[in-house]
């Protein structure tokens, strides 16, 4: 499951010894799913978050892009991703 993650949505962050798995998505039922999922196996200790992601850029008649609305959450840190 983790490899086709890998190919979608998901990334893994090292931000101390160990990385951690990353999911973000816009459709809040799946993320919510996947983070039943790593919950069940004690993988993850936060809920997941939802995140604005303001975007100040324009297209090239002026209007500006929409804003997004994204869900994400990470596992805890393990070595053996």
């Amino acid at each position: 499951m983790l490899d086709g993650m890998m190919l979608g949505d998901g990334t893994l962050k090292q931000e101390c010894r160990y990385p951690s798995f990353l999911i973000e998505q816009r459709d809040e039922e799946f993320v919510k799913h996947l983070w039943d999922w790593f919950k069940e196996f004690n993988l993850v200790n936060n809920l997941y978050t939802k995140r604005l992601k303001v975007d100040k850029r324009l297209n090239k008649d002026g209007i500006p892009y929409k804003d997004s609305v994204t869900y994400r959450f990470s596992t805890c840190s393990f070595p053996y991703f």
